[in-house]
C-alpha cells in the first residue's frame, strides 16, 4: 500500500477560513445557474454511475498541452491556434460539470475546491489572452501565455488530486460489488473458530487457520 505525504499547504488551504466569502458567492451563483434537479444530477453524471467532470477536463487539458507543444514545432501556427480554440470551448462544459460537484462539497473541500477553480481560470485566462496576442503579432508574448496558461493547468491538477485523493472529494467509498455476508468469531487458543451467515445467522465450526 502507497502512504501518501500530507502537503502541509494544502492542508492550510482546507482551514483557510478567509476562502469562505468568496465560495459562498460562488455557491450562490451555482445554485441560480443550475438549480437543483436534472440538470444538475446529468453535470454531476448521475445517469453514468460517477462524476462527469474527470472526463471531461481531458478534452481542454489536451487541447491546451497539444497548443503549447506544437508551439516549438515549425509552421504549426494554425493548428495552436484551433487547439486553444478548441480547449476554450471544451472548457465551459468541464467548468459546469466542476462547479456541480463543488457545490456538493462540505467547507474544507470547497475551499480547496475553490483554489483548484482559480488555477483553471487562471489558466483559461492565460490561453484566451494568447489568441489576442497572435492576432496583433506578438508571437513570442503569446508563447509566454501558453506556456504559464499550462503551469497553470498544471498547478490545478495537483490542487485537484488533493481535493480527491487526501479529502475524498465525490468519492463513494461503497463497494461495487457485494461483499459476501459471513463474519468470523475465532478462539485462536483451541485452533477452531465460527462462521456465521449474516443471512440466515447460522453458525458452523470451522478450523481456525492463521
Amino acid at each position: 500500500m502507497v502512504t501518501f505525504r500530507t502537503i502541509p499547504l494544502f492542508e492550510r488551504i482546507g482551514d483557510a477560513t478567509a476562502l469562505d466569502q468568496a465560495s459562498r458567492s460562488l455557491a450562490s451563483i451555482v445554485d441560480r445557474v443550475v438549480p437543483q434537479g436534472s440538470a444538475r444530477d446529468v453535470l454531476r453524471g448521475g445517469p453514468i454511475g460517477h462524476p462527469l467532470h474527470p472526463a471531461l477536463v481531458l478534452a481542454p487539458i489536451g487541447a491546451f498541452l497539444s497548443a503549447t507543444m506544437l508551439d516549438f514545432v515549425p509552421r504549426q501556427r494554425g493548428a495552436v491556434r484551433v487547439l486553444v480554440v478548441t480547449g476554450i470551448a471544451t472548457s465551459v462544459p468541464a467548468a459546469a460539470a466542476g462547479a456541480a460537484d463543488w457545490s456538493a462539497l462540505d467547507t474544507r473541500q470547497r475551499r480547496v475546491g475553490l483554489v483548484h477553480a482559480s488555477s483553471n481560470a487562471t489558466a483559461l485566462l492565460c490561453y484566451s489572452s494568447s489568441l489576442l496576442a497572435e492576432a496583433r503579432g506578438r508571437r513570442a508574448r503569446a508563447k509566454l501565455l501558453r506556456v504559464l496558461g499550462l503551469g497553470a493547468i498544471s498547478a490545478g491538477g495537483y490542487v485537484g488530486g488533493h481535493l480527491t485523493y487526501r479529502q475524498g472529494a465525490n468519492v463513494d467509498v461503497e463497494p461495487m460489488t457485494p461483499v459476501e455476508p459471513r463474519a468470523w468469531t475465532a478462539e485462536p487458543a483451541d485452533g477452531t473458530g465460527t462462521v456465521v451467515d449474516l443471512r440466515t445467522q447460522e453458525p458452523s465450526t470451522t478450523e481456525w487457520v492463521e
